[in-house]
């Protein structure tokens, strides 16, 4: 059986290390996949299970997985690098055709907005309130020092003994699902009209970081800095942000808030456009919908197959996922993402089908 895909190995998906999407080979007979760092640590938890079952499950498949980011894993399936990519948005071509790409949701988490910021006492800030118009204004450079009054006034932060720090934005340098997701959320709830695409353009000159992990290794070592990150790579390091949603309410990101939002009636709905989503499986987010206990900026992340490559590999591990890990991220281990539901992951099931 011809086997598709050699990448980087499972260890260094496990230690968090990101490549600019050129990976050592695996050995022959492996199944290698990359992309999005933000279903990394999902990816990670579930291919150790998988790669741990007996043969007569796993079929004696070995499966990677690196975090290079939705665009590179895009085009690494496009390119035959991979053997599965995962995405967190439909991006452009990027080397893939409408013809030949098949979308599946496979899990749904939020985006953590953090901050690593000391107070004018020299003590750590642990919790800081943002409105989106706010949090839109210091990402793209309008408010540019921490005890600006409109941060001040917030409610939640008038007590806090904000600095006059600085701010630095931490931004992503690689093409990022979770950086065009987050500039759709923006543009949906500020009055700024945020260019959408999976680069930074629109922020504010600061840092610019390749991967989730890098950026929340810079947000943790410049005081006065702010980034975007999934949960379960950010650390203690940094301050989770509580950003107000539609319903008033401030809210950290959690499994539970996110799946809150997902899980939503009219959050989410098939995209349609016919040009770019002929084998179907994606969904557009409302980032607008007012839900009690949610966390506005939690979205699905996608795992994508290419028709024309030898799948019956890629299928039995995607498969294996549904069943036994998109069902419930938190039974192994992946307690920071959510199940899509049993609704969409019967559609994912029917999208590996057709691979």
């Amino acid at each position: 059986m011809k086997k598709i895909g050699l990448g980087a190995t499972a260890i260094a998906l496990s230690l968090g290390l990101a490549t600019a999407g050129i990976a050592p080979a695996m050995a022959a007979g492996d199944l290698a996949g990359g992309g999005a760092t933000f279903q990394a640590d999902f990816q990670s938890k579930c291919l150790a299970k998988f790669n741990a079952e007996k043969a007569t499950v796993n079929k004696g498949i070995r499966v990677s997985y690196v975090g290079v980011g939705s665009g590179n894993g895009r085009t690494g399936l496009g390119n035959g690098t991979y053997a599965f990519a995962g995405s967190d948005s439909l991006g452009t071509k990027a080397g893939l055709t409408a013809a030949d790409s098949v979308y599946l949701p496979a899990v749904a988490a939020p985006l953590a907005i953090i901050v690593n910021l000391k107070s004018t006492t020299n003590t750590k800030i642990t919790s800081l309130n943002l409105t989106p118009e706010v949090l839109s204004d210091i990402l793209r450079g309008n408010i540019t020092t921490w005890d600006n009054s409109r941060i001040k006034a917030i409610t939640g932060n008038t007590s806090l003994k904000l600095p006059s720090t600085s701010i630095t934005v931490v931004s992503r340098s690689d093409s990022s699902g979770s950086t065009g997701n987050l500039k759709n959320y923006l543009a949906q709830n500020t009055s700024f009209a945020w260019p959408q695409s999976e680069t930074n353009t629109g922020f504010a000159t600061g840092q610019a970081m390749s991967g989730a992990p890098a950026v929340v290794a810079k947000v943790a070592a410049v005081d006065g800095a702010i980034g975007y990150a999934d949960l379960s790579d950010t650390t203690s390091a940094v301050t989770l942000v509580a950003l107000q949603n539609k319903a008033g309410a401030f809210i950290k990101p959690s499994a539970t808030a996110a799946a809150n939002y997902v899980k939503a009636t009219g959050v989410l709905t098939p995209k349609t456009d016919a040009a770019i989503t002929t084998n179907g499986g994606i969904y557009t987010v409302d980032f607008t919908k007012s839900v009690a206990g949610a966390y506005q900026i939690s979205f699905i992340s996608y795992m994508v197959g290419k028709k024309g490559l030898n799948n019956t590999d890629t299928k039995v591990y995607l498969n294996y996922m549904l069943t036994k890990c998109s069902n419930s991220p938190a039974g192994i281990g992946a307690g920071s993402y959510t199940t899509v539901g049993t609704t969409l992951l019967a559609v994912a099931k029917a999208q590996v089908a057709k691979l």
